[in-house]
């Protein structure tokens, strides 16, 4: 059995990054190889450093991470709780390059996870690691629905990342602006895949829903990764109009005196349950959006200031660019439910896709 090692951003502390984790261990899983989890780490996502980070901070920035140290707490046992349940990682953590040369990571193949690891900007500038730079040249590497994140490459990247792509052996993205931007710097050989968590069918995601733990039905959920007053106001009257409760799924703590009943980072699987079990689901979220496609419901999405082509890419290529709101108000076209008929088909001709490409880059 082939021994797949990802890199991928497991340890951010959100529900998307463990939840797109899981997916593509699962999917390896499915393909019949035997998946490991490289536990890299970022600096700022363990130890005294996640909780605070002073370095080249101002006084306010130091004083925002106290306020949400609760948060963070919460954040830490949440997830951590999932990732050792549920993720396969490896014995050894990695926080930097040279520990690799420690303690090596062997495998048959490596591979570059999904997620945002190739977006500078998320990252705080390039990490090599996510090119896999630790992974002699004779091994095969390939990369897994990787997101840049971004519209364009910085001019200072675009050596770097190109020099580090042109030793994958197969490579995916997730945005058909990924593969632009990868075009422009002479790698040309990228496919476009599903991200993780729409390529695992909804069946499997139930398997992990145990049982339903909701104390609410009838209700409108709202998933809010930015503050936005005027979202808000929306969700509101959306709610009102339609009859419904109005429930906040809460990323952090202090989104609970925003409107909406509040639901204070719930349990991972939770948060699945709630989104299966909505009527409606108003969300900024990426992933919210996938897991929304993933289990049939109705929803409707504020795109964020930033990094907001993954949920273009995604909604475009569904044919669905209407189930995005503009100007805080919804046309009569808007109104009308989602046809998943065709939604559907479209996303298993995706997936068709997406699995061919696993197929052959997971070839010996």
């Amino acid at each position: 059995m082939k021994r797949i090692a990802v890199i991928t951003m497991h340890a951010v502390k959100n529900y998307g990054s463990v939840l797109q984790t899981y997916a593509t261990q699962r999917i390896i899983q499915i393909k019949g190889c035997d998946p490991v989890i490289i536990d890299f780490r970022r600096p700022w996502d363990t130890g005294i450093t996640y909780y605070l980070d002073v370095k080249n901070k101002k006084m306010k920035d130091i004083l925002k991470q106290i306020i949400y140290l609760p948060t963070k707490i919460k954040q830490n046992k949440i997830f951590g709780f999932f990732l050792k349940k549920y993720i396969l990682l490896t014995e050894h953590t990695y926080h930097k390059k040279d520990d690799f040369k420690l303690y090596p990571c062997e495998a048959d193949i490596y591979c570059t996870g999904s997620d945002q690891v190739w977006n500078s900007g998320w990252n705080r500038g390039i990490i090599e690691e996510f090119f896999l730079t630790f992974v002699s040249d004779e091994k095969k590497k390939v990369s897994y629905a990787a997101s840049i994140g971004k519209s364009n490459l910085e001019e200072n990247e675009k050596v770097r990342i190109a020099k580090y792509l042109a030793s994958y052996d197969a490579i995916s993205v997730r945005e058909s602006s990924s593969i632009s931007i990868l075009n422009d710097i002479g790698i040309h050989n990228a496919s476009m895949v599903l991200d993780p968590t729409l390529q695992l069918p909804q069946n499997e995601w139930r398997k992990i829903i145990q049982k339903d733990t909701r104390k609410i039905d009838n209700y409108v959920l709202i998933i809010q990764l930015n503050r936005n007053k005027k979202f808000d106001d929306f969700a509101l009257e959306f709610a009102r109009s339609h009859k419904k409760k109005l429930v906040r799924l809460c990323l952090r703590l202090d989104q609970a005196v925003l409107p909406g009943k509040p639901i204070l980072i719930p349990q991972v699987v939770d948060y699945l349950s709630y989104i299966d079990n909505a009527d409606y689901i108003l969300t900024d979220s990426f992933h919210a959006v996938s897991f929304s496609l993933n289990f049939e419901k109705n929803f409707y999405c504020i795109l964020p200031d930033k990094y907001s082509s993954r949920l273009e890419s995604i909604l475009t290529d569904l044919d669905l660019q209407d189930r995005i709101i503009k100007n805080y108000m919804l046309t009569n076209e808007q109104n009308s439910d989602i046809d998943y008929l065709k939604v559907n088909d479209q996303i298993e001709k995706m997936r068709l896709l997406s699995d061919e490409f696993l197929d052959n880059a997971f070839k010996a």
